[in-house]
């Protein structure tokens, strides 16, 4: 099942992603947009990680996946509080040692 968040839009589209203009338009920041919906993310199966990012120097949440399946994008809103969602597959993290 998709993860719908708290007001997810997947159809809102803005001219400028700069990120004083996304203060003053949506009235959150990527940060808090991150913030506010990194646990819904991370909940879904075969996400492995979620950051902030830039994509044609507009602000974006990028969420990891370790293999970019058709059900796991699916699941993964294209929009987050108006904020593009990119994903990229990394495979799965692994923790290095000492």
């Amino acid at each position: 099942m998709p993860y719908l968040g708290r007001a997810v839009s997947q159809n809102r589209r803005f001219k400028s992603w700069n990120f004083s203009y996304d203060l003053m338009t949506r009235g959150i920041s990527v940060k808090k947009a991150k913030e506010l919906h990194e646990e819904g993310i991370m909940s879904i199966s075969g996400v492995t990680g979620i950051a902030i990012g830039q994509e044609d120097k507009k602000s974006c949440i990028i969420v990891y996946v370790k293999e970019a399946k058709p059900e796991v994008i699916k699941a993964i809103p294209k929009e987050i509080e108006g904020f593009h969602v990119k994903i990229e597959e990394t495979g799965e993290f692994v923790a290095l040692g000492k």
